[in-house]
């Protein structure tokens, strides 16, 4: 027997002058099988308010049922349509005809009247509406209604199984996808629009249509601008498109364009998740964007491997098949010099991917400034929030805001600064319990707005910790925390990042000092090499006490080979430590968390490395005969020697350059970039020394059964020498196989923390900062990376004086 899906049916009125028709619809929703009603019904006792349990109700229902008649009641009613418009949930609605209503049930009260009229108003624009007289007509029409929407969906559904049955999905592609969707979740539903709501005020923006803004194919028939339906969102306004949406959301700094994009986001995440047809919803910021050459696709393939890890090739399949739903925030972040390239880019990439669905987000006065415009399907404008709606929140916040309030009653520069959520969420932490006489009231809008910034900042330093991160320990001084984040906040603005990874902080940063950190790489290099040397030295000497008891008759000849022996040691650690100091890019510092076995490369490297010292050797051994006028001297020896000499040096290095590295797929903790790329040094290091020792194990071997006359000559020139040169190729090979694979960025890591410490630019203990910073709301994190809470107080943070003669040089 097939298994019949059942929809939640939520059933939203006016109680005591609907009863009839309740009951009617009740009757023919038991008889359906494949419906289960919701509703006041079945409230039963619970400890929330009758409010808050019709909210929940309507969370868990599939279809929203709206019956008005003549009441408007509590407004509870209205209450559970906007949140199944919040839901994105199909509505149904059914008007009672006026005639039909008793006169008992008409709204006495004039302004729930007034009330009651806007919102059938609304409704009757918004939906098609049904009218009814009789509670079995009512239910007749809804039943008639749900079948109609259940058969809809049960063949919307076998089309799209059909679809995904001729589309076939290897397991990499559904793996790959999955976890892309729950990076989106994670990094901006959880980390950045869960907490916002938080410090963000929740109030319901006007909308207004603006098809202007961005460039049509029919230029002559554009629509004029209209304001839309309160409550509603951009998510209805992207959704009723159809496909190949694209939008553009515009407003003013601080109005609530972000979070309406990740509202967006999770409600297609939450599609995607179920339907493996949909587009992958991925959110990016373009203030990354760099370049007037630079192409959305090429763009794209770097912030997926900087944000999210994924591979080159896989983000070119998702772009070629249009399997994403791209979602842009921060055009006008990108540098002016830039934007209008940025703008060419983004419309050239939707000539050739015209299916790929897109939204793109921009404070309205920067779009507006722009010669170009986006060529997209639709375009909005959040609006400023009213004078009524601050009244009506400030009102409810109580006494805790009763001096802003009073305030606002003469203080118009403030009536200006907080017609945006965020600045109203932001006046309302900051002069939070706050007397209108002890807020500032002088000066011009921007120092009015400094102000307001900076009071928030002392009160988040004086508040409680609310989202507190397992693992903070340290209470930083508020000085030292301003100076810090300040010089974070520039050096974001100067790179165009919106994101900061800790595992991407750039020698650059370090302004003047390059040539002191490549420096500062290479001495630690040599120590380590002369360590290495020493440590050597003494396991050689254990292992041939017996050479070295029989040299002790000549000690001269013993120290002198010593010598050589370690000077051979600290000449090639110098040679490499200058080459690792100086290849230390100035630009960033590449990671190493996970690698795959390549032979081409290698093979290339290890040929040509082996034809190299071939020569060298040669012409070194034949220089070392004349010179010493040794009696035994045959070229074709020395070439023999040399040859296989080459070999080694040439399988030396296939297997230091074997590796093919990437970016780990699933990083989510800070910095485990860093640490993979040390762990995976340490690996190869160890791998590469014991392969070159096998590899020389078997050359030894080949020695005594086939060259017992070389093998004399070795033991009549000094063993320990012989086995030292051997100890030194393979521990060599071991550093610098550890520290091209994996080893260099986490030195060049260190090394560069460690100076910018130094220089009083952050504390020792960084990751434990930025959570410390992001427990009192200046920070949010996005994955393993940081985000400010809004690029209004990174901007603020920016502004701030370093020089304040402040030592910042602690833990």
């Amino acid at each position: 027997m097939p298994v019949v899906e059942t929809y939640h049916v939520f059933i939203s009125s006016t109680w005591q002058d609907l009863k009839p028709e309740r009951k009617a619809v009740e009757e023919v929703l038991q008889r359906m099988r494949e419906t289960k009603l919701n509703g006041m019904e079945y409230f039963g006792s619970r400890e929330e308010t009758t409010r808050e349990v019709s909210l929940q109700e309507v969370d868990i229902s599939d279809i929203y049922i709206g019956i008005f008649a003549g009441r408007y009641g509590s407004g509870i009613t209205e209450a559970e349509y906007r949140q199944a418009l919040k839901k994105n949930l199909p509505c149904f609605i059914y008007f009672k005809e006026i005639e039909a209503i008793p006169d008992e049930w008409h709204e006495k009260d004039s302004l729930n009247a007034e009330r009651l009229s806007a919102l059938k108003k609304e409704l009757t624009g918004r939906h098609t509406v049904t009218t009814f007289c009789e509670p079995h007509e009512l239910a007749a029409r809804i039943t008639a209604d749900l079948h109609r929407w259940i058969t809809d969906k049960w063949i919307a559904s076998f089309s799209n199984n059909k679809e995904a049955a001729g589309k076939q999905f290897t397991y990499d592609q559904l793996h790959y996808r999955e976890v892309l969707l729950n990076k989106v979740k994670e990094y901006w539903i959880k980390g950045v629009l869960e907490r916002a709501l938080y410090t963000n005020a929740l109030i319901e923006l006007v909308l207004e249509d603006r098809p202007s803004a961005v460039e049509h194919p029919f230029i002559g028939l554009q629509a004029p601008i209209q304001t839309l339906p309160l409550g509603t969102e951009a998510t209805d306004v992207f959704n009723q498109m159809g496909k190949g949406r694209t939008l553009l959301i515009s407003g003013e700094p601080g109005a609530g364009k972000t979070i309406a994009l990740l509202r967006l986001a999770k409600n297609w995440i939450s599609r995607a998740e179920s339907d493996t047809n949909l587009p992958i919803p991925v959110v990016f910021n373009l203030s990354s964007w760099y370049s007037q050459d630079l192409t959305i696709q090429r763009w794209l393939t770097q912030e997926f491997k900087n944000l999210y890890q994924v591979s080159k090739s896989t983000v070119e399949g998702w772009i070629k098949n249009q399997e994403l739903l791209l979602l842009f925030d921060g055009l006008d972040e990108v540098k002016a010099e830039f934007r209008e390239d940025c703008v060419r880019a983004i419309n050239q990439f939707m000539q050739e991917y015209g299916m790929t669905e897109l939204v793109v987000c921009c404070r309205r006065r920067e779009y507006e400034a722009l010669t170009n415009r986006l060529r997209l399907r639709g375009a909005i404008c959040l609006q400023p929030i009213s004078e009524d709606q601050i009244t009506q929140y400030l009102t409810e916040a109580g006494e805790q805001l009763q001096g802003v309030q009073m305030l606002l009653e003469e203080d118009e520069t403030l009536r200006e600064i907080i017609k945006t959520p965020l600045l109203l969420s932001i006046v309302s932490l900051a002069y939070k319990n706050k007397k209108a006489a002890d807020i500032a009231r002088t000066g011009s809008l921007e120092e009015r707005r400094k102000d307001i910034f900076d009071t928030y900042i002392e009160e988040m330093f004086n508040k409680e910790i609310i989202f507190k991160k397992p693992g903070t320990v340290h209470q930083y001084p508020p000085a030292h925390t301003k100076k810090w984040l300040g010089w974070l906040a520039q050096r974001m603005q100067k790179e165009s990042q919106t994101v900061f990874l800790m595992e991407k902080i750039k020698p650059t940063w370090l302004s003047k000092s390059i040539l002191f950190y490549r420096f500062s790489v290479a001495l630690i290099f040599l120590l380590i090499t002369a360590l290495t040397g020493l440590i050597t030295g003494t396991i050689i000497g254990v292992f041939c006490m017996k050479q070295f008891l029989c040299a002790i008759s000549e000690p001269m000849p013993l120290f002198k080979n010593a010598m050589i022996s370690y000077a051979k040691f600290m000449a090639y650690g110098l040679f490499v430590a200058v080459i690792a100091g100086w290849r230390s890019s100035a630009n960033e510092i590449k990671l190493a968390e996970t690698f795959n076995w390549s032979w081409k490369a290698p093979v290339r490297n290890g040929l040509r490395w082996a034809t190299y010292a071939l020569i060298l050797l040669f012409f070194v051994g034949l220089f070392a005969n004349i010179t010493t006028q040794k009696e035994e001297f045959s070229l074709v020896l020395i070439f023999k020697i040399s040859l296989e000499y080459a070999i080694l040096i040439g399988i030396s290095r296939s297997l230091i350059g074997g590796p093919i590295y990437s970016e780990e797929i699933s990083r989510l903790r800070v910095n485990q970039g860093i640490w993979r790329s040390g762990k995976r040094g340490v690996f190869i290091g160890l791998i590469t020394f014991s392969l070159i020792a096998i590899i020389y194990s078997i050359y030894y071997i080949y020695l005594q059964n086939y060259r017992i006359h070389d093998l004399e000559i070795l033991e009549k020139e000094g063993f320990l020498i012989s086995i030292s040169s051997w100890f030194f190729t393979m521990i060599m090979g071991g550093l610098i196989g550890g520290w091209m694979n994996g080893g260099a960025a986490f030195i060049q890591h260190f090394t560069l923390r460690f100076l910018l410490w130094r220089r009083g630019n952050m504390p020792l203990r960084y990751a434990e900062f930025l959570n410390y910073a992001s427990d009192r709301l200046f920070l949010q994190k996005v994955g393993g990376g940081y985000i400010f809470i809004h690029r209004m107080l990174l901007e603020h943070f920016a502004q701030m004086p370093l020089s304040n003669g402040v030592s910042t040089k602690i833990k």
